[in-house]
């Protein structure tokens, strides 16, 4: 089922009826109004647009009301709980009051639904107010037997019709689906037996004659067909990578081996990417199951390898369901015997179990959740509008596109996946895994340690070199080009101190096993330099090139490193040591480099920066009507305080696309003024990028000052700028993800030009003098690709880009972050034009 393009959704404001906040203890209004029409926005994931539709005050949606009551919305929460959840209880939320809409908590899952009482609730603005960054459900999950009974499923059409419930968002995982596919087919016969035994008057039979029903799947297995990641998996896989980190210090200061079970009873995803976020020894994933017997040979042989080159600890990961190639399953224990017995190794076996559902949902489920919340909530309010009776939906993310797509489809070839698997059909399992475990399972092979001694070693070697600021990611980059060079024949030179160190020879050679630990560690292990060096030292950097026989050039870093690249290209002709293949691998918390989505060192430094965050509301709440004014890196760029705005819930974000006016201050203070009036009690928070101008008038400090002067008293104001924090101490899970498809791609791209002139008897220099284009490239992250792309080329789109005012991908999260932060009737018109959109 494609996804609908963008369309209006029309909405009615409901009457004065209110509810009590359980969590506020105030008096909301639970449809808001607004004084103007609601712009439009697009849903995505780092890169894709797709449809959240506008509202428009003056029209009605077809049937939006019953005896003067607006349309209701169910959701619940059933099965397994999943970090996620609550962020996207509050996008259903608000969204929904947005829209018209009355939105109705059900507690306890389907279990709660057939109960019915105080089991159902219906929910205002601040009842949500806190659950971005709440694990687990608010409203609670349950596994419900009687559901599964008509007699059930009777008593919880019954609870909906009398609070004219007509439309349910379902959140968990394939079960929990099933159920809500079973419950829409059968609602107009359980409608009407209700009426025959009188228990619904006609008006109510009348009125609900369909029901809408949306799904959100939240499973920590991401084991759901038809999108890439499930709500809760990448909160989960840095619960994992934490708790191994940390045991890694311990196996390490005592040479022991770890055997660790990770959840994934059908699904292999979460211990396959804790395999390559923690450069573990060895993985067992139950859709690629080791043949029997021969498993027990293959890893003591791996680990002993890697013990012989110097690794000092084994890691192996082992997913829940993990099994042999006759279905026969492996468990911890099964493999803490075989390596004790056969190496002697002192070995420890470890689940982590439940530790892997708590704690804060991650940045990236804040985001995910809340767009997929907003977008089920959109599908209903279309629903209504057009009057439709589609077939129940699962939003889904494919390809970096929120979707919807056909529930009962998604959950049927879920089923089919578990039957391939029973039946032995692996690589069909794999096949109809999501793309980006396809992605990644397939690279799972390529650093294997025995393939590089059966490589015969190259005459030339590949530098590599940061330039600009650290980023977290640079490190975990290098490792992957490293040891892919190695395994390819080619030694590799790390120069120290950026171009500094390049221009004076300060050249480190790098082993495979020397960067086996580089993979956690944020920072610049080879460290880095701002320091752009042109005009006689292009001279000495070329000299180095021939002195060191170096062949090929991997380059790390942001918009400095981008330039640099550009002027090495721009010297070919004068200085033919240039003329070598050059990769760029964008790393830079800023993300201000054009061309790709994201950077490596954003999503650590969101990571930092969200709980930075939540530390500092607490901070606020607990000081009664504060405000901080919080500053994070950017530079040109307003991503990262974008992205911070939604996933932290600040009441708006100012950034260097957006030029901060006077008036702007004046709209500020007048909502915080405002809120506070509804709910003293909470903390709030602004975001503003910190651009490094000098000449900037409204500095974080300015702006505290004139927004506490606006206040009128109401409020005060701090401010706190994370500065150089935001590095991060620990690379996070996803910059460890990337920088190891990243590496790849660059390590990969050099290899193969190398062996191919290699192969041509070429001359380095004559062979790429021609192929400017083709041989100085980036590796970027672009809408659902790893893409290989001229930095040219990439620089010509940048350039149109400006010409054009091209809208940069992401800016319609602004927007969409304040629409459900602030309340509709205290929202002021706010000028978003844009000074500078480049792609």
């Amino acid at each position: 089922m494609e996804n609908n393009p963008a369309r209006p959704v029309f909405s009615t404001p409901d009457k004065e009826d209110k509810n009590t906040s359980r969590s506020e203890g105030k008096r909301t209004t639970c449809a808001q109004t607004t004084e103007s029409e609601q712009e439009s926005c697009s849903v995505a994931q780092f890169g894709n647009e797709n449809s959240v539709g506008g509202k428009n005050k003056d029209q009605t949606p077809h049937g939006s009301e019953i005896d003067g009551r607006a349309e209701a919305i169910g959701f619940l929460t059933s099965g397994g709980d999943s970090p996620g959840m609550n962020p996207a209880i509050r996008a259903i939320v608000r969204t929904a009051i947005n829209k018209g809409l009355r939105p109705y908590a059900i507690y306890d899952g389907y279990a709660g639904l057939i109960e019915g009482g105080d089991k159902i609730k219906e929910l205002g603005w601040y009842d949500v107010g806190n659950l971005l960054s709440e694990g687990g459900t608010a409203i609670r999950s349950s596994r419900s037997e009687e559901f599964r009974t008509e007699a059930g499923r009777l008593g919880a059409v019954k609870n909906m019709v009398e609070r004219n419930i007509k439309h349910l968002v379902i959140i968990g995982g394939d079960g929990s689906m099933t159920g809500a596919s079973i419950f829409k087919n059968e609602w107009k016969g359980l409608v009407t037996k209700l009426h025959t035994k009188g228990e619904i008057s006609a008006a109510q039979k009348e009125a609900a004659k369909k029901i809408t029903v949306a799904g959100l799947c939240g499973s920590i297995d991401n084991d759901m067909y038809g999108t890439d990641v499930t709500i809760g998996s990448f909160s989960s896989l840095q619960r994992v990578v934490e708790a191994i980190d940390t045991i890694s210090c311990t196996a390490a200061s005592h040479k022991r081996a770890f055997i660790i079970e990770v959840m994934g009873r059908h699904c292999g995803w979460l211990a396959m990417m804790a395999y390559i976020s923690l450069s573990a020894d060895w993985v067992f994933l139950p859709e690629d199951p080791p043949e029997p017997e021969k498993w027990k040979k293959d890893i003591c042989a791996t680990l002993r390898l890697n013990r012989e080159k110097g690794k000092s600890f084994s890691i192996v990961i082992v997913a829940e369901g993990a099994i042999d190639r006759e279905l026969s399953p492996i468990k911890t224990e099964d493999v803490k015997t075989v390596i004790s017995t056969c190496l002697g190794y002192d070995t420890r076996a470890t689940i982590l179990g439940h530790l892997q559902r708590g704690g804060m949902p991650s940045p990236y489920d804040r985001y995910l959740a809340t767009l997929q919340g907003v977008e089920a909530v959109n599908f209903i309010a279309e629903q209504i509008e057009d009057a439709r009776d589609d077939e129940p939906v699962l939003i889904c993310i494919e390809e970096n596109k929120i979707l919807r797509k056909p529930l009962m489809e998604c959950v049927r070839k879920t089923h089919m996946i578990q039957k391939a698997l029973s039946e032995k059909r692996f690589d069909e399992v794999v096949s109809m895994r999501g793309k980006l475990f396809r992605t990644f399972h397939r690279r799972l092979k390529e650093f294997d340690l025995s393939l590089e001694s059966q490589r015969a070693q190259k005459k030339v070697s590949i530098a590599v070199v940061n330039i600009g600021p650290p980023a977290a990611g640079m490190n975990a980059a290098a490792k992957t080009v490293v040891q892919y060079a190695h395994i390819k024949g080619y030694s590799v030179l790390g120069a120290r101190n950026g171009l500094v160190g390049f221009a004076d020879g300060a050249f480190q050679k790098l082993g495979f096993m020397e960067v086996e630990s580089w993979m956690v560690h944020a920072g610049a292990k080879l460290a880095s330099s701002r320091k752009v060096l042109g005009g006689d030292n292009i001279g000495r950097i070329a000299a180095q090139i021939e002195k060191n026989n170096i062949a090929a050039l991997v380059v790390i870093g942001g918009l400095d490193a981008f330039n640099s690249v550009r002027s090495f290209v721009a010297e070919r002709k004068s200085f033919p040591e240039f003329c070598i293949p050059i990769t760029l691998l964008p790393a830079t918390d800023a993300n201000e480099i054009p061309g790709t989505n994201v950077s490596l060192g954003v999503d650590t430094a969101l990571n930092v920066v969200t709980v930075a965050c939540e530390a500092l509301k607490i901070s606020a709440a607990s000081s009664h009507r504060r405000v901080f004014v919080v500053q994070v890196h950017g530079k040109t760029c307003g991503y990262l305080a974008v992205m911070a705005g939604l996933t932290t819930g600040a009441t708006n974000t100012y950034i260097p696309e957006h030029k901060i006016k006077l008036r702007d201050l004046a709209h500020c203070a007048s909502i915080l003024k405002k809120e506070f009036a509804a709910n003293e009690e909470q903390g709030k928070i602004l975001i503003m990028t910190e651009t490094g101008d000098k000449t900037e008038v409204y500095t974080p400090e300015t702006f505290a000052k004139i927004i506490q002067r606006e206040s009128d008293g109401v409020f005060d104001a701090r401010t706190c700028n994370l500065g150089h924090a935001e590095q991060g101490l620990s690379t996070s899970p996803l910059d460890r993800i990337y920088a190891y498809y990243l590496g790849h791609r660059c390590a990969s791209f050099i290899c193969d030009e190398l062996d191919r002139i290699d192969a041509e008897n070429a001359i380095l220099s004559d062979y790429f003098v021609h192929r400017e284009q083709e041989s100085a490239i980036m590796v970027r992250i672009k809408k659902s690709l790893f893409e290989a792309v001229s930095v040219e080329e990439i620089f010509s789109r940048a350039e149109a880009g400006k010409k054009y005012k091209k809208q940069k991908w992401w800016y319609f999260l602004k927007s969409l972050s304040r629409s459900l932060e602030i309340p509709e009737e205290f929202q002021e018109s706010e000028d978003e034009t844009l000074t500078e959109c480049v792609e």
